[in-house]
């Protein structure tokens, strides 16, 4: 697990190093359609490879208990509608990415 935790830690700074271009670009607005749809998908999945790589570190932080709870009331149902069902949710984005 700890080479999986070092990897992670090198992959970060990559794709940080590709996300803040990608986001100027798309910010900036210039270039055509196809270019604008090419930087989206870029940003889009550098974005999800983020995402799995802190949610590996997490899964670490856990195993060696130093990932603490936080602890509170929320709607249930709310949250697992958003998590299943919204376009931007998590598991929408991860499965995508296996089908992809």
């Amino acid at each position: 697990m700890a080479f999986f935790t070092n990897i992670s830690h090198e992959l970060r700074t990559p794709i940080s190093l590709i996300l803040g271009p990608a986001k100027q670009l798309i910010e900036e607005g210039k270039g055509n359609d196809f270019q604008k749809s090419r930087m989206n998908l870029i940003l889009q999945n550098s974005s999800r490879l983020l995402y799995l790589v802190n949610q590996l570190l997490d899964f670490r932080k856990a195993q060696m208990g130093e990932l603490q709870l936080k602890v509170s009331k929320t709607d249930i149902f709310y949250t697992i509608h958003e998590t299943l069902f919204t376009p931007s949710s998590p598991l929408l984005r991860i499965s995508k990415l296996i089908l992809i």
